[in-house]
């Protein structure tokens, strides 16, 4: 209809254009831009830089890159669109969202690329949200050293104001590259008192997220027990009941339990129980109760504790799977996980099955995986 209704109707204001191209990504109609941009040029309306700014926007936000890069060096880099005495050129919006869209493909190259266009060619200073966005495309791309360079160049840049996102965006390099050390350095710049930069949950869940990555199970379970308590005491805006640094604890213990051995029974049942202290009574205390919606992931790494618990008898972790799938009828979770277990176990269990994220799973090499096949082959 949105189609319909500008090819027939002789709309000249491209606000009305600008418009229509958001109510399509609203609409989880992303193709449907290009359209609209056809339109327009046949209609020989003149754009100008919001309308352009609002389609690159939008094809970033539905992945259309190669298609966002192709309308962005149709209308600037060759120089082709000209109306009147007037060209258009683009703005410091423009570049940012260019360069954001490098951050999903961490495509450094190409936002370098931006950078030095927006910078030498049309003179525009990148401000905060352009240096974070760059952030990102080199968190991607696990791209320290030009991480650093940024992120050297923003603090010592008078115009821009270090804040809560500057710090997350540079923790999240660290995070991603594994630098646990460089990443509580940027944490410690933050807390500095002569110039005390406050921070959030999300700043601690990104830190956590680094540990883990690294897997540095002790130095996260230090952090989380002993450090962000003392961080909130500073920091007012920490939620120490944030439900995803609580599950980033749990998970904690999931990986500690892939590390032991299947005769390792005390230790392995103490972190089972660890585990299901935090799911029972912090993640989903009101499943005790009353039917109780359940992430998908989270039910993974439910059924993944009793999958590393019973790792040396695999019979043993069945029975709790069923219960956990077919009869706790106050965990409210996806019910193609109930069909896909009851169908398939071997591929839950396997990681072979699209439902299934057990990264130990995963990793385990062909013959273990061969033993559980048989053993619930015999179950099947």
């Amino acid at each position: 209809k949105i189609i319909q209704c500008l090819k027939e109707n002789p709309f000249q204001d491209i606000s009305i254009y600008s418009a229509a191209v958001k109510k399509c990504s609203k609409l989880k109609c992303p193709n449907l831009i290009k359209q609209i941009i056809e339109i327009a040029e046949s209609k020989n309306i003149h754009p100008n830089i919001i309308f352009y700014n609002t389609v690159l926007y939008h094809l970033g936000v539905w992945n259309k890159f190669d298609l966002q890069e192709n309308y962005f060096e149709q209308w600037f880099e060759q120089q082709q669109v000209r109306y009147g005495y007037q060209s258009l050129i683009p703005d410091i919006i423009t570049f940012s969202t260019m360069i954001r869209g490098c951050a999903n493909r961490g495509d450094i190259k190409q936002a370098l690329h931006y950078l030095i266009l927006m910078t030498d060619t049309y003179k525009i200073e990148p401000n905060l949200i352009t240096f974070t966005s760059l952030l990102s495309v080199c968190a991607n791309a696990h791209d320290i050293k030009n991480a650093e360079l940024i992120w050297n160049k923003m603090i010592n840049d008078p115009n821009i104001d270090i804040n809560i996102i500057a710090i997350s965006s540079m923790l999240n390099v660290y995070a991603k590259c594994r630098e646990t050390e460089k990443m509580m350095e940027i944490l410690n710049y933050s807390q500095r008192p002569e110039k005390f930069i406050p921070i959030n949950e999300i700043t601690c869940t990104t830190i956590m997220s680094g540990f883990l990555k690294a897997n540095k199970v002790k130095e996260m379970l230090d952090f989380y027990d002993n450090q962000i308590p003392k961080l909130a005491s500073n920091n007012k805006n920490i939620d120490l009941q944030n439900k995803l640094m609580i599950s980033l604890k749990s998970i904690v213990h999931l990986r500690i339990m892939k590390t032991l051995n299947g005769n390792e029974i005390k230790k392995l049942s103490f972190h089972h129980q660890k585990f299901l202290d935090i799911f029972e009574n912090k993640l989903y205390p009101d499943a005790k109760h009353e039917p109780t919606s359940i992430s998908l992931k989270d039910v993974n790494n439910l059924i993944q504790s009793y999958v590393e618990l019973n790792k040396k008898s695999w019979m043993k972790g069945v029975k709790d799977i069923e219960e956990i799938l077919f009869q706790n009828s106050n965990y409210i979770h996806s019910l193609k996980l109930n069909e896909t277990f009851k169908n398939g176990p071997i591929q839950i269990l396997c990681g072979i099955s699209y439902f299934s994220r057990m990264e130990s799973i995963s990793g385990w090499t062909l013959p273990k995986r061969k033993i559980i096949q048989n053993e619930l082959k015999k179950w099947k």
